[in-house]
């Protein structure tokens, strides 16, 4: 496997004012360094930094994770499980 392809499943948290942020993401994997300090792309495009990796998993090739986000978007339209409810039917 090319490493630039390969991505790794970690957990990572950061320090913030009213403790800690924590979230699981892959990464490529010459990042996914338990104890290593990153930067992180905020989804408005923005560096985000001081994110430690705490645990590195699973590798998975970047077709695999694009192969698994278009099956739980099938699954969801199959099963209508991306529908919004209806609270008064609950």
């Amino acid at each position: 496997m090319n490493e630039s392809n390969t991505y790794q499943q970690c957990r990572i948290r950061k320090r913030v004012p009213t403790g800690w942020l924590e979230a699981v993401s892959f990464l490529p994997e010459p990042y996914a360094n338990p104890g290593a300090t990153l930067r992180i792309k905020d989804p408005g495009g923005n560096w985000d930094e001081g994110w430690e990796v705490l645990e590195a998993w699973e590798r998975r090739t970047a077709e695999e994770l694009t192969d698994a986000h278009h099956d739980i978007r099938r699954h969801r339209r199959r099963t209508g499980e991306g529908l919004r409810r209806n609270d008064s039917e609950a």
